[in-house]
């Protein structure tokens, strides 16, 4: 999340309002993101794919300012962001739903 953070402190222009907007301001094509991620994470970064960019600011962004927000950095319905990008909330107690019910 810290990464996130200092991310919007940058404050870098773009038309959609984009955590990693291209340098025209707009959303990247996957192969162009790639190709630039891979030139530029150093050894250190080799495992991290841009999928899994993908997902830690999903679930960041979701953890900020929710679902909905989340959906609409990645360009998804809330519904597949939810499904196939964000993080499952570990903080979500549902033990108390559970109990109510009998369960």
């Amino acid at each position: 999340m810290q990464a996130t953070r200092q991310l919007l402190a940058c404050d870098i222009p773009s038309e959609d309002n984009l955590l990693l907007p291209s340098r025209n301001g707009k959303g990247w094509s996957p192969t162009n993101f790639g190709r630039l991620w891979r030139s530029a994470r150093a050894e250190k970064y080799a495992a991290i794919t841009p999928t899994q960019i993908r997902h830690r600011v999903a679930t960041d962004v979701r953890d900020i300012n929710g679902i909905e927000a989340a959906a609409a950095q990645l360009g998804d319905s809330p519904l597949v962001t939810a499904r196939c990008y964000a993080a499952r909330n570990q903080h979500v107690d549902n033990r108390t739903a559970l109990e109510q019910t009998g369960t």
